[in-house]
């Protein structure tokens, strides 16, 4: 037999052997495309700075201050670095830490003396505590899901820095999921945290607290878009129905760069239609307005 049949004749027993040779599948390759695609949630590392005016505040209940008004201004100004740490192909770790500076109203005793010369508190002075309140931690270990998605799961914590009441001066830990999904105009996630105390000031009443942080945004062109942002929370150490935040609205942001770093800056207004208790009052205000500036550093 010529050395050319042979050679062809082998050839073709190959190839009906291993039909991908002659021809790939174009479903599968269209599956490795999308796989090998890189998770756009991922490849920057996001710093949100974003900063909230609660007007109208109450610094404190009536039966403690019978002059106390909703008319004082409580302010939060919070730095969120988030940062995806690559372990392997598979597995991503998140960084996700907030700091929280806050300025809220408060009050200093004025004392006089009383008919008998017994020192008497005789009203309140208008004060703000002012300071860093505490850096919460997060840690969520996320498995490689798709270009698209993010799933992920960790411990958070939560250190006290500035004492009662910029404070619940408790140390604090709890489970924490962390969930998101972008594609073409739509970005949707959302974070969820319960904090238990396990050390701090026995003073102080412990803490058993839910946080829930969804999040929507809506792309209307290539720079401007709507979003929702909620910070929703309760309070379980509360009676029942007493420990609720639940704000609600959204707002209008807008993109642009600054070199290669991008930024999203937004201004949003919630309004507050749970708000929680204390001594029967709501003393938070109705209103939450917040701007923020989202920078987005790429890896």
């Amino acid at each position: 037999m010529p050395l050319k049949l042979t050679a062809n004749i082998l050839l073709g027993l190959a190839l009906c052997a291993h039909p991908q040779v002659m021809a790939s599948d174009p479903a599968s390759h269209d599956q490795r495309a999308q796989q090998n695609k890189t998770n756009k949630i991922l490849e920057n590392i996001r710093i949100p700075i974003e900063f909230n005016a609660f007007p109208d505040t109450q610094w404190a209940p009536r039966n403690i201050d019978p002059y106390a008004r909703h008319n004082r201004n409580y302010f939060s100004l919070k730095v969120k670095p988030f940062i995806p740490i690559k372990l392997n192909n598979n597995w991503t770790l998140l960084n996700y830490t907030v700091l929280n500076f806050i300025s809220r109203p408060w009050g200093e005793p004025v004392v006089s003396l009383g008919p008998a010369g017994v020192p008497v508190l005789s009203g309140w002075y208008p004060a703000t505590r002012t300071g860093l309140s505490s850096i919460s931690p997060t840690f969520v270990l996320s498995p490689k899901t798709g270009p698209n998605l993010v799933l992920g799961i960790g411990p958070s914590f939560s250190a006290p820095i500035g004492k009662y009441p910029l404070s619940t001066e408790q140390w604090s830990i709890g489970p924490a999921l962390f969930a998101a999904f972008q594609q073409e105009r739509w970005f949707v996630g959302a974070r969820v945290h319960n904090m238990w105390s396990f050390a701090g000031n026995q003073e102080v009443n412990a803490v058993n607290l839910l946080i829930v942080r969804p999040h929507i945004q809506y792309g209307l062109n290539k720079n401007w878009f709507l979003i929702s942002s909620p910070l929703i929370t309760n309070d379980w150490t509360k009676p029942s129905g007493e420990g609720w935040l639940l704000p609600l609205g959204g707002g209008v942001g807008r993109r642009f760069r600054m070199g290669l770093t991008r930024v999203n800056a937004s201004i949003q207004a919630y309004y507050n239609a749970k708000r929680p208790s204390t001594m029967e009052e709501q003393l938070l205000g109705e209103w939450n307005i917040r701007t923020e500036f989202n920078i987005l550093i790429p890896r």
